[in-house]
């Protein structure tokens, strides 16, 4: 018999091990990436600052798969373009009242307000429960709605082209930047962009949930073809909006993906264990 020190050395050791075989038997059998959580820090921020200066130099590291589809994108923007006026004309014929609160009450602000109170009560409630799955998503995104919303700015002040409300008559070849002034900033679409960018995150991010995916961008659709309805955007603006919020999310979802935290199961020499290593972009 041992003295009380041995023994208690050995029960360590015995619970180590059962630990570790527990942790062996939940784990699989190869290496496992597991997504970091995020948090309002110094490294979200940097992070932020990264996804912005990618945004910036993305076409310098495009493949040719990603030239065609801006190839793509480029040519359906002009093909709307020649049909802008013509897009306009039926929605202005169509209109109808129910149509008009819809998009006034519900599809309007679902591209600002209720989209930012959706994306702050995600925050809160992750962090008031310890829920760090919602936090994350709802912090990464904000930062791709922010970076998107910012991109869409600096395009509208190149560009200023006239709103189809404000000519008389409407003109969708009124193109006054860069040194026109803000007054027209109708291109591209925010209310497109920001709603494409959080609905490719989130579609993204809750990938094991479909319905998510599905609901996210069937309603970043309503509100895109709402602005076109309401007369706020000719209707290659909209589609422009949407293409910047889907490439902006992707690259933001991406560059996420890339912090992973990598779990694996080693046995060597006796000895039974895991490593974790983590990958910075």
């Amino acid at each position: 018999m041992g003295n009380p020190k041995q023994k208690a050395i050995i029960k360590i050791r015995d619970l180590a091990l059962t630990l570790m075989v527990c942790l062996l038997l939940v784990a699989p059998a190869s290496a496992q990436d597991t997504l970091p959580e995020l948090h309002i820090n110094k490294d979200y921020l940097l992070s932020a600052a990264t996804d912005a200066a990618n945004i910036a130099i993305a076409p310098v590291g495009w493949d040719g798969r990603q030239w065609l589809g801006f190839a793509a994108f480029t040519g359906v923007t002009l093909l709307l373009f020649t049909q802008d006026e013509a897009i306009r004309d039926f929605y202005l014929r169509n209109h109808t009242t129910a149509q008009d609160n819809i998009s006034k009450y519900a599809l309007d602000p679902l591209g600002k307000w209720y989209l930012a109170g959706l994306l702050g009560g995600m925050y809160i409630y992750g962090v008031a429960a310890n829920d760090g799955h919602t936090e994350t998503a709802a912090l990464l995104t904000g930062k791709a709605v922010l970076l998107t919303g910012g991109y869409t700015l600096l395009l509208k002040s190149l560009f200023q082209r006239e709103r189809p409300y404000a000519g008389d008559p409407a003109n969708p070849n009124t193109w006054n930047g860069p040194l026109g002034g803000w007054g027209d900033n109708s291109f591209p679409s925010g209310h497109s962009s920001v709603a494409f960018a959080a609905a490719t995150v989130l579609s993204a991010y809750y990938h094991e949930r479909r319905w998510v995916g599905i609901t996210a961008f069937s309603l970043a659709s309503l509100v895109a073809l709402s602005r076109t309805y309401d007369d706020q955007h000719w209707a290659s603006d909209v589609f422009a909006g949407a293409a910047l919020g889907y490439a902006v999310g992707r690259l933001v979802y991406n560059n996420y993906q890339k912090q992973k935290i990598t779990v694996t199961p080693f046995s060597s020499s006796g000895f039974t264990g895991l490593t974790l290593s983590y990958t910075f972009r």
